[in-house]
């Protein structure tokens, strides 16, 4: 009886193991992440098949109702510690898909995310995974890491918005802009455990629309 019980419960402990993917250090999928020189990012649009790598990114798969584990990268920088983490994921096609760290930052999104977060050790372990509010069926997706400097608290602002998409209408070898993203919410000197904030700009329409209103109230 005992040794029936014991066999169950390490049955149930790894198949619940296999079910979460468990990211880390002993995760028997773990990829080291390779960062491709943003000099030499390609910038002509691949569909994600094709086993290039436009704007640096790489590919993967997250499958559904195999007992795969899930996609587990690790990155760690070079030398001193980096302050912040870009992860940018793009699904192709379109579906829902979440991202989290060792230290359970967790995003769930449809599309696209760009996320900047603070680094949460010297090696960073980064998880793809799903919840229940994703389809069934695999999902296959787009992913970049790329970590900051040391002690460089606006790198996040200077990250552009590109994923490889965004290619298709570019000509080939185009010099494509640059879009620079918001510093993380949470103030000086600490980086949020989650998102950074939204693209924002100043609307000229909105502006005119409230100088028409003041006009109107000083001259009625």
């Amino acid at each position: 009886m005992n040794v029936l019980l014991c066999t169950v419960l390490l049955v149930v402990t790894f198949c619940v193991g296999v079910s979460k993917g468990a990211c880390g250090p002993q995760s028997p999928n773990l990829i080291t992440y390779v960062p491709i020189n943003e000099t030499l990012y390609d910038r002509n649009y691949s569909r994600i098949d094709s086993g290039r790598h436009p704007l640096g990114f790489y590919t993967d798969t997250w499958h559904y109702n195999q007992g795969v584990p899930n996609p587990c990268i690790s990155i760690s920088a070079e030398n001193a510690r980096a302050s912040y983490l870009e992860i940018k994921v793009e699904t192709d096609p379109t579906s829902r898909l979440c991202v989290k760290d060792q230290d359970s930052a967790r995003e769930c999104f449809e599309g696209t995310v760009a996320l900047c977060w603070e680094t949460p050790g010297d090696t960073t372990y980064v998880e793809f995974l799903c919840d229940s509010q994703c389809g069934e069926a695999d999902v296959t997706f787009w992913y970049r890491l790329v970590l900051s400097p040391p002690d460089y608290e606006d790198w996040c602002f200077t990250r552009d918005s590109l994923f490889p998409a965004d290619l298709v209408s570019a000509p080939s070898g185009a010099d494509l802009p640059t879009y620079t993203t918001p510093k993380p919410r949470g103030g000086t000197g600490s980086a949020p455990r989650g998102p950074s904030s939204s693209y924002s700009s100043s609307s000229p329409l909105l502006l005119a629309a409230a100088a028409m209103v003041i006009y109107s109230a000083r001259f009625s």
